[in-house]
């Protein structure tokens, strides 16, 4: 409550909010995207948060809200325009995310919003690798059946079944 109020105050001063960080560059919209708070989420953005600022790590509101599993708020972002291929510094884009934790819900929805299934990281893995790496069996079949190849290689030439079986053993 007493955030909502601040920024209410920062809007109606002209302060800008996104220029206002942590230590880890997050902003107050990644804090709120980070932490499950619609409301806030809302209201920042409302009040003239910028949806693609990032933190130190390159990490947007959508990719948190992804990680966390916050649907509702990976809903709203993208409503907004928030860019569904925004890349972190390791090249890894909310589908990734979504993928890693083997969020279903998100998997779908952000295929669903046109979200690139083989846009590769700096390591060369895809979404499909990295859920295979994770473990997540609902996830790499939920891929697969949207199309997603499964002999992709990375750039150390591991692929999505590999990593499988090193799990397994």
């Amino acid at each position: 409550m007493i955030l909502k109020y601040i920024t209410t105050i920062s809007f109606i001063w002209g302060c800008a909010l996104s220029v206002q960080t942590n230590n880890d560059g997050k902003t107050p919209l990644i804090l709120a995207a980070e932490n499950g708070d619609i409301d806030l989420v809302k209201s920042l953005v409302d009040t003239g948060g910028n949806i693609e600022e990032t933190d130190d790590s390159g990490n947007t509101a959508l990719i948190y809200a992804t990680w966390n599993n916050y649907s509702a708020i990976v809903e709203f972002l993208l409503s907004k325009g928030a860019n569904i291929e925004h890349a972190q510094k390791q090249g890894h884009t909310p589908i990734f995310f979504a993928a890693r934790q083997g969020y279903l819900n998100l998997i779908n929805l952000l295929i669903d919003k046109g979200a690139d299934i083989e846009k590769r990281d700096v390591y060369g893995n895809n979404a499909l690798t990295w859920a295979a790496r994770e473990g997540s069996a609902d996830a790499v079949e939920a891929l697969l059946s949207r199309g997603s190849k499964i002999n992709v290689r990375s750039n150390d030439q591991q692929t999505p079944l590999i990593h499988v079986a090193e799990r397994e053993t």
